[in-house]
């Protein structure tokens, strides 16, 4: 759920070279998060004890606490929207880190369906999974009727004909679909995007920045 930069070694090779990177500790991770409320100025640093968490609805509580540090600076307050965008930098990378840290200061990402209580009643949870499952099952549906024709005349692809077809793709596999997501119209971007965004990561002198998203510069896009 969180978007921007994504790090994937290709390869047993590229993993030995970045791992020693990693234990050195000689990294900088860097997120954008748009929270409810105004968070406060200057910078911040939450150090509760994080451990491994069960994601569920009815149990995060971690089974064997690990020192975490965040480390929050607030960016703006949008005082139309009541919200404020922050920095994050992770001083360590635990599950969940940042939703749990913002948790304990007492502020909530927007969109947060697990940890932010304006998200997270059952009764909401429940609408926006079978919203989910009717998008999904109408999708199925309409991808069946298009393929009808080209049943008789289908053909086995090829390992070349898979990566032309995959290529194209500008989201996942699973929600790349712009009738799902509308991201390309920011009047229209899906309310249901949690606002973290893995913004910068500095790996030995190498960084990796991804764009702003919509919601950073204007909030307003997404609180309705």
């Amino acid at each position: 759920m969180t978007s921007g930069v994504c790090l994937l070694a290709r390869g047993y090779a590229a993993t030995a070279r970045i791992k020693p990177v990693f234990l050195s500790k000689d990294t900088k991770k860097e997120y954008l998060a748009l929270v409810t409320g105004r968070f406060p100025e200057g910078e911040i640093a939450c150090t509760l004890p994080i451990g491994s968490y069960k994601v569920s609805s009815f149990d995060h509580k971690p089974k064997k606490d690990k020192n975490a540090i965040t480390i929050f600076r607030r960016v703006r307050y949008d005082e139309k929207t009541n919200t404020s965008l922050v920095g994050c930098i992770l001083k360590t990378g635990r599950t969940h880190q940042i939703r749990l840290h913002f948790k304990e200061l007492g502020f909530y990402i927007v969109n947060d369906n697990l940890y932010n209580p304006d998200e997270t009643s059952s009764g909401l949870r429940k609408q926006n999974i079978e919203n989910r499952v009717q998008l999904i099952l109408d999708k199925m549906e309409a991808e069946f009727e298009r393929a009808k024709p080209k049943i008789q005349n289908h053909k086995v692809p090829t390992l070349s004909d898979l990566e032309t077809r995959f290529s194209k793709y500008r989201y996942c596999l699973n929600c790349q679909d712009p009738s799902l997501y509308e991201f390309e119209n920011e009047n229209n971007l899906n309310q249901k995007v949690m606002c973290l965004h893995s913004w910068k990561y500095t790996l030995g002198g190498q960084v990796f920045q991804s764009k702003l998203p919509k919601w950073a510069e204007h909030p307003e896009i997404i609180i309705k």
